[in-house]
């Protein structure tokens, strides 16, 4: 019985050990897959930034890890760190010869149950276009969908088909030219970013 006791003890201690060992391993540039560590930048809350490589995000992480919540870096000074979507504003990080940017949203419970999860943002300006995942129902289970948003401000919609000509209507209807759009059917879901384009280049001013 005693020499069970021991050898469980050795065993927690040994794992003990060795999470200690695996979160104070310091990292070197050279040893990291360049295909999956890009350099970039976390902003914090505070505005203060971390440095570093950034683990790219993939779709596999997404399903896996839940990567729309959280970005690992690995400092500059060589320590891995995973920070949540809640205690930052952001991250970004070089991918070839593009910049990939991704912001903190916090998703309005009456659009989406997503809550605080990172953004893309294949638009950038006074009107954003963004993009995260997250798991809704299909009929046999729960599946990985993307989720696309349009924000003016701290004001959000999502995009979506159904009900797609009353929700922008209401969305942008401080923008006569916009609504003239729409009743024309200059805008359809199909080019709905030309709206996003149109309201960046001035048609609301």
């Amino acid at each position: 019985m005693k020499t069970n006791r021991y050898l469980l003890t050795l065993l927690a201690m040994t794992c003990c050990y060795a999470a200690m060992a695996q979160k104070n391993k310091i990292y070197k540039v050279e040893d990291l897959d360049p295909a999956l560590w890009k350099p970039g930048y976390v902003v914090m809350l505070k505005g203060d930034t971390v440095k570093g490589m950034i683990r790219k995000m993939r779709f596999a992480d997404l399903i896996l890890e839940e990567f729309e919540y959280k970005v690992v870096i690995i400092g500059e000074d060589g320590l891995k760190r995973t920070i949540s979507s809640m205690k930052s504003r952001g991250y970004s990080y070089r991918d070839g010869g593009n910049e990939v940017r991704l912001v903190s949203v916090d998703v309005p419970g009456e659009l989406s149950g997503a809550g605080v999860v990172f953004c893309e943002i294949p638009i950038d300006g006074p009107c954003q276009e963004l993009v995260y995942y997250e798991y809704v129902s299909n009929g046999y289970g729960q599946t990985l969908a993307s989720r696309t948003l349009i924000r003016i401000k701290s004001d959000m919609t999502l995009v979506k088909e159904i009900g797609f000509k009353h929700n922008m209507r209401e969305f942008f209807a401080s923008c006569p030219l916009i609504l003239k759009g729409i009743e024309e059917k200059k805008y359809s879901y199909d080019n709905w970013e030309q709206i996003v384009r149109d309201y960046n280049a001035g048609t609301c001013r």
